[in-house]
């Protein structure tokens, strides 16, 4: 959140980020298909390891 966006609305101690890493592809009008990809690693916005993201 480097610009504050989300911490201005929602108290920091309740955020947790992610990122997402799958590759689908559009095959038609509202049809996704998943290709690959199933890492979603998680972390505390100030990138310290605590036991809510162990």
């Amino acid at each position: 959140d480097p610009s504050g966006v989300l911490t201005k609305h929602i108290d920091p101690n309740r955020i947790i980020g992610c990122v997402v890493y799958p590759a689908a592809a559009a095959i038609a009008p509202g049809v996704i298909h998943h290709v690959e990809g199933d890492r979603f690693p998680i972390g505390e916005l100030d990138g310290k390891e605590t036991p809510r993201v162990k």
